[in-house]
C-alpha cells in the first residue's frame, strides 16, 4: 500500500507544476456583457421569456410556478413558431413512473409571445418532423400517454402504440423517426413510409444544436430540445 502511495503523490508532484500558468501569460478579456436589470436580490423569477441573441428581453409572461416542461416547434402549414410550457403543482415518481398534479398548459407565438389555442391537450407532446418538409407533428406519448399524432387545428392523424420516449433522426431514412416501448418489453421505431427530407429539415438536421442533443439521448431534457424552431 505504502508503493502505491508514493507512486500516485509523485505523479501529482511530477505533472503539478506543468498545469500552473504565470498569471503574465494570461490575458483576460471580456468579450460580451449584459445587464440582468436589478440587482441580484432585487430579481424577479420569470417562468417563460424569450431573450434574444444580445441577451435582451423581447417577451414575458407568468410571474411563479414550476415550468416542468415545454419544447419549442414550427407548427400548421405555414411552420409557425410556437412555445409550449406546463406549469405543475407537484410531481413524485416511484416504480410506477412520474405523476404530476396541478397541471397547467401554455401555448403562445414563440416570436411575439401572443398567447395560441391548438384545439387539443398538448400535455405529454412532443414536435418530431415525420415526414421531412422542415414543419413538426405533435406526437403524444411522453408522460404516460398512449402515443398518438394530432392536427394542430385537433383530430388525429396517425396513433403511435406504446409510450414514446424519443423523437429524432435515428435512421438513414427522410424525415425523423419515433422511438416507443411497450410496458412488456418491446422497443419500436416507426418511420413515415412517404417522408421526403426538404432544405428546411436538412438544415434543421446539420445544425450543431441538434447534433449535439443527439449525442445526450440519455438525459431527460433531449427529447424535447431535439424539437426546435
Amino acid at each position: 500500500m505504502k508503493r502505491v502511495c508514493a507512486v500516485l503523490c509523485w505523479v501529482f508532484v511530477r505533472f503539478l507544476p506543468a498545469a500552473v500558468v504565470p498569471a503574465a501569460e494570461i490575458d483576460l478579456q471580456c468579450v460580451t456583457q449584459f445587464s440582468l436589470g436589478a440587482p441580484l436580490g432585487q430579481l424577479r423569477v420569470v417562468p417563460m421569456v424569450l431573450f434574444d441573441g444580445e441577451g435582451r428581453r423581447v417577451w414575458s409572461d407568468l410571474d411563479k410556478g414550476h415550468m416542468d416542461m415545454g419544447w419549442v416547434a414550427r407548427l400548421g402549414k405555414d411552420g409557425r413558431g410556437t412555445a409550449m410550457a406546463i406549469r405543475i403543482g407537484g410531481k413524485t415518481a416511484g416504480p410506477q413512473g412520474f405523476h404530476r398534479t396541478g397541471v397547467e398548459e401554455f401555448v403562445y407565438d414563440a416570436f411575439s409571445g401572443q398567447p395560441r389555442k391548438l384545439g387539443f391537450p398538448v400535455f405529454g407532446s412532443l414536435p418530431v418532423d415525420l415526414n421531412g418538409d422542415g414543419k413538426h407533428e405533435l406526437v403524444l406519448g411522453l408522460a404516460s400517454r398512449e402515443g398518438s399524432v394530432p392536427e394542430v387545428q385537433g383530430g388525429v392523424l396517425v396513433k403511435v402504440p406504446g409510450r414514446v420516449v424519443l423523437g429524432s433522426k435515428i435512421l438513414d431514412r427522410p424525415g425523423e423517426q419515433v422511438v416507443s416501448y411497450t410496458p412488456e418489453g418491446t422497443v419500436r421505431i416507426w418511420t413515415d413510409a412517404s417522408a421526403r427530407d426538404s432544405e428546411a429539415a436538412q438544415r434543421r438536421y446539420r445544425h450543431r444544436f441538434y447534433q449535439a442533443n443527439q449525442r445526450l439521448t440519455a438525459t431527460g431534457a433531449n427529447e424535447i430540445n431535439l424539437g426546435g424552431l
